[in-house]
């Protein structure tokens, strides 16, 4: 089995993308083969999904990101990778109800990597303010992970959280010691008698 002309422009644009300079990506190269894998063919999932990443990521275009995602849903609702990406955009966009359905649909889907699904969820809780939830997910993703590098990154994500329920939880009490002591502090008919 070989690899056909889309598959090679693809591969091609993609190992620009993920070049270990990033600050040395080669958006003409990058271009030119996208534009190459979409002319044979444009309707081929991975490089739309580039496409899609590409806009949001680099470009901040979320509107042509999502068309991008999209259309691969509309191509091929079980092809997996759309769903990490688009959910992590959608997160990141506080578009978190279509985020949400997105997710719960994915985590039905044989090849998803459900590590990244579940972080995409905890982020999402998080930006609910819902910390348990959230770290909950995180925990999810721990237990699906088979990265050290992500694994580490979870990590340190659920300990990060820990510090924001932490400091969440002690603001209340703070506000209320605050409060007491500023009462006590500010007694002006003590200061009127004094003079």
């Amino acid at each position: 089995m070989e690899i056909d002309i889309v598959e090679q422009q693809y591969l091609l644009a993609q190992t620009h993308v993920n070049a270990p300079d990033s600050a040395v990506i080669e958006w003409d190269k990058i271009c030119e083969a996208l534009n190459k894998a979409l002319s044979y063919n444009p309707n081929h999932h991975a490089s739309l999904c580039l496409l899609g990443f590409i806009h949001a990521e680099y470009l901040r275009n979320f509107k042509k990101a999502f068309a991008c995602f999209d259309h691969v849903i509309t191509l091929d609702p079980n092809y997996a990778l759309v769903y990490e990406l688009y959910a992590e955009y959608l997160v990141l966009c506080n578009r978190l109800e279509k985020a949400e359905k997105l997710i719960q649909f994915a985590l039905n889907i044989k090849e998803i990597n459900t590590s990244r699904i579940y972080w995409s969820k905890a982020v999402l809780e998080e930006k609910n303010m819902d910390y348990d939830k959230s770290i909950f997910n995180i925990k999810m993703s721990k237990m699906h992970c088979s990265d050290n590098d992500w694994y580490e990154f979870l990590d340190r994500e659920e300990h990060r959280l820990e510090e924001k329920i932490a400091m969440t939880s002690g603001d209340d009490d703070n506000d209320e010691n605050r409060d007491s002591i500023n009462v006590k502090k500010v007694n002006f008919s003590v200061i009127k008698n004094i003079k």
